[in-house]
């Protein structure tokens, strides 16, 4: 949101990891041009300006972290089968994912500077804070990751804010604008927020209205990759597979078919928000490219997909969608919970089809609830994020009064060996001279458990003391906190277990007197002195947000901020 102010106001904008630009519109293309003197390849556009650029200049992708794993499976499923898969295309340019983000945002970060300049909201008269969101699915590492481009870019420069998830931005969205009657006290309230990339659900107790409407979470929020990016697939399967002659497939794998290709499933996406499987429409048409095109279904310049076939290329995300909608309406039917209203949000929250079969849904559960489409839902993420904003500086209170934790955390530890908890076949054991105990390595003490409640605040703040002994000199100790997205996570170091980050505390600058000091029982040497060791306590605090951990290290009951430093990345457990 920008408005004209005094110079040095903060001005406040918002756009989302997965790409959206706050007009709404997709940005998820780059285009490179080759720097000779320097033989780089360097951005050159972005966004619809490169939709149409040659195909072995243009880098594409829609959720980073999240669409690249699969990528080859995207790729071959809409090749021919004799086809080989091409490599993408920023290997082909010697970059890596991380490159075509930076690049991306890089890019995005001058057209916003442009955008404002015209506007007369140049950055030297005023603070720019720049609000992201990140999808439901991104893990902690992934939002550090991502933090860590934003700031490598002309971002860096400015105030910036990763604090919240689309789904937690939409429902704030709803919230606010919502009609009242359609939330009332003491039931449900799911939201859906259908992309592009994901569709993520939440689900949400009505526990006030007045002063002003309060919420309680009730179930972890959920998402899945099977937003309309699937239904383009689709598409381009069945162009493949069903429509075209086997001439047109090979040409549609040169650059210039590809380019034809683009435009054809432009012209798709713009058919396939307008449909909703009515009876009166049997069939819809779309004009191929280019004319010449023959095959299957294609006729006089246009491309027929019968009303049935339609229906069949949503079926990959409907289908997601309505089964991580009814993990949710199950558990707050679980809970003796009735549910008044299902918001649809997000590009492909506006589908009319979609609307239709949650509604069909809906008949099936008691009583009567309501789908709603919210004003400007394909908007809801970021203006719900904006508005989160503006309340927060304004001091309002949290409408969420009661979060649930979406993943376990803890911290690996070495703890007693217990022959009825441990497994000499799984267990590494070690025997600590000092306690005098067999210690059991790769343990984890959890700090936060998946599902945990965190009642009336944004964050959940854990304290843990840490106890560390040594012989002469305070050393440098490190810990490594991981995390579990299982429901009951385990006890011990497994697959299962991820790392999060490493904490290093670093003691050395401290004076020996500031420790305890201690002596061993046993006596030692020729003349049977009892060994002096020295025991280090410090408390480390945690506190887990939507989208980051924070820490902070008290010693001696003072924050000592400068004593730990916290490693984001590829860590091994």
């Amino acid at each position: 949101m920008f408005s004209r102010g005094q110079p040095s106001k903060s001005k406040t904008l918002q756009y989302n990891a997965k790409a959206g630009f706050s007009g709404g519109r997709r940005l998820r293309d780059d285009i490179f041009r080759h720097d000779g003197l320097n033989k780089v390849w360097v951005p050159d556009a972005f966004g619809f300006a490169a939709e149409l650029a040659p195909p072995i200049y243009r880098c594409s992708m829609f959720k980073m972290f999240l669409d690249v794993t699969d990528d080859a499976t995207k790729r071959q499923s809409v090749v021919p089968s004799s086809e080989s898969v091409r490599r993408p295309i920023w290997e082909t340019l010697d970059k890596t994912v991380d490159d075509v983000i930076r690049d991306f945002l890089q890019l995005l970060y001058h057209h916003m500077k442009l955008t404002f300049m015209d506007e007369g909201l140049r950055s030297e008269d005023m603070e720019y804070n720049v609000l992201f969101t990140v999808p439901a699915q991104f893990e902690i590492l992934e939002v550090e990751k991502f933090r860590s481009l934003v700031k490598a870019t002309g971002f860096g420069a400015h105030t910036i804010s990763v604090s919240l998830r689309e789904p937690e931005a939409a429902i704030l969205y709803t919230l606010n604008h919502g009609v009242k009657s359609l939330m009332p006290v003491g039931q449900c309230i799911v939201l859906c927020d259908a992309g592009g990339g994901t569709v993520d659900l939440a689900s949400y107790k009505v526990t006030a209205h007045n002063p002003t409407t309060k919420v309680e979470q009730i179930n972890i929020v959920t998402g899945r990759p099977c937003g309309s990016m699937n239904i383009d697939l689709a598409f381009k399967r069945f162009l493949f597979e069903e429509c075209l002659d086997q001439k047109w497939r090979c040409y549609f794998q040169s650059s210039d078919g590809m380019m034809h290709l683009q435009r054809m499933c432009k012209a798709f996406s713009d058919r396939k928000e307008a449909f909703d499987n009515g009876p009166s429409t049997p069939n819809i048409t779309i004009q191929v490219s280019p004319p010449s095109l023959s095959g299957a279904n294609i006729s006089a310049g246009y491309l027929r997909i019968s009303r049935l076939q339609m229906c069949s290329l949503f079926k990959e995300s409907i289908s997601g969608t309505m089964e991580c909608l009814k993990e949710h309406v199950d558990k707050c039917l679980r809970d003796g919970l009735s549910i008044k209203s299902i918001f649809l949000v997000g590009g492909l929250g506006s589908s009319k089809y979609l609307h239709q079969r949650v509604k069909q849904y809906c008949l099936s559960l008691p009583g009567e609830t309501e789908v709603i489409k919210p004003k400007d839902a394909e908007f809801a993420v970021i203006r719900g994020a904006i508005e989160s904003h503006q309340k927060r500086l304004f001091g309002a209170d949290d409408p969420i009064s009661l979060r649930i934790c979406p993943m376990s955390y803890g911290i690996r530890v070495s703890e007693p060996w217990d022959p009825i908890k441990h497994d000499p076949a799984i267990d590494d054991r070690f025997w600590n001279p000092r306690t005098k105990m067999t210690m059991a390595k790769n343990q984890v003490k959890w700090l936060i458990k998946k599902g945990d409640k965190i009642q009336g605040k944004r964050v959940a703040e854990i304290r843990e003391l840490f106890q560390r002994n040594f012989d002469k000199s305070p050393e440098i100790w490190q810990d490594n906190i991981v995390m579990c997205s299982l429901d009951i996570p385990p006890t011990r170091i497994s697959r299962h277990v991820k790392p999060a980050c490493l904490l290093t505390s670093n003691m050395k600058g401290i004076p020996i007197d500031m420790f305890e000091k201690y002596k061993m029982e046993e006596k030692t040497g020729f003349w049977g002195r009892r060994r002096v060791f020295y025991s280090c306590n410090f408390d480390i605090v945690m506190k887990i947000g939507l989208t980051d951990i924070e820490f902070q290290l008290y010693f001696k009951q003072k924050l000592r901020s400068e004593l730990l430093k916290t490693s984001w990345g590829e860590l091994v457990l």
